[in-house]
């Protein structure tokens, strides 16, 4: 303050009348003189020594940087703010860019820069287009519980679960069966029953009318049909036994003792017979060869 100011101040508060503008004047003489001892102060007041400073998505006040940005390595300025884009979802990978729930979607977020979202219940992202969202239903047969959950071609979906249908409730190899039907699975799975059998309450046995074999097989009744060749007999000495798909059969016996010096014969009551032939005077008769000259 300077003598003209000191005496202006004096003379004012003298005057009752003016007592508030010497106030004033007062006032003012002081802020210059805080201005005088601090100039350095008011020029940071005004060229922006406590510039406002970016970081971590907040604004404070810092000291004015040397470059024209300020953020922490890793963060990018977006605007006014520093931010980080793997993780920030109103700038996510870049500036601007906002992550929003597709339709059927919720929970938007930003992970390592990219957008990603939770898809609604009961429905699934199965064509890995982001843009249309989680566009597929589940719980049907071909995504039951998520996508590309696929329900076996007898299988319906309930309630997100693959099921076979009460009529036939086990799932084997695929396939929903019947186990107390089935003659491929009978019982359980991978239980064949025998082509003369059928599967009746889980167990293989034989339709009506046949009958019980030793070897697990079913065989018609009546005359020619047999469970084992011992069953067949046409009561022919000359012809074989054999029971073939439980029905006799009765090839004829080969009478053929492998001796070339006789002559095999087969007589239906007694079966075969081999007689000695006779060779020419001057022969002999080789086993395995016939008559040769002596």
């Amino acid at each position: 303050m300077d003598h003209a100011q000191f005496d202006r101040a004096v003379r004012s508060i003298s005057r009752p009348s003016s007592r508030r503008s010497a106030l004033g004047v007062v006032v003012g003489a002081l802020l210059a003189l805080i201005g005088q001892a601090a100039p350095g102060a008011a020029k940071s007041h005004h060229h922006g020594g406590g510039k406002r400073h970016k970081h971590r998505g907040s604004i404070t006040n810092a000291p004015e940087p040397v470059s024209g940005t300020d953020c922490i390595p890793g963060w990018t300025q977006c605007g006014l703010l520093c931010t980080d884009t793997n993780s920030d979802p109103k700038n996510c990978g870049r500036c601007g860019n906002v992550c929003t729930a597709p339709p059927q979607a919720h929970d938007a977020r930003c992970r390592a820069g990219s957008c990603t979202f939770t898809c609604d219940n009961g429905f699934g992202d199965c064509n890995g287009n982001v843009s249309d969202g989680c566009e597929t239903p589940l719980g049907t047969a071909a995504h039951c519980n998520a996508c590309g959950d696929t329900c076996a071609a007898a299988q319906t979906c309930q309630d997100r679960v693959c099921t076979c249908l009460a009529a036939t409730p086990a799932l084997c190899s695929g396939q929903c069966i019947n186990l107390q039907t089935d003659p491929n699975n009978c019982g359980r799975c991978g239980h064949p029953c025998d082509p003369t059998q059928i599967c009746s309450g889980g167990s293989c046995g034989c339709e009506s009318g046949l009958r019980s074999c030793s070897d697990g097989t079913c065989s018609p009744q009546g005359p020619g049909t047999c469970c084992a060749a011992s069953e067949c007999n046409d009561f022919n000495a000359c012809t074989e036994k054999a029971c073939v798909n439980h029905a006799c059969v009765f090839p004829l016996k080969v009478c053929d003792d492998g001796n070339a010096c006789t002559t095999s014969v087969c007589n239906p009551n007694t079966g075969c017979s081999h007689t000695a032939i006779t060779c020419p005077v001057g022969q002999t008769c080789n086993p395995s060869s016939g008559c040769i000259n002596a």
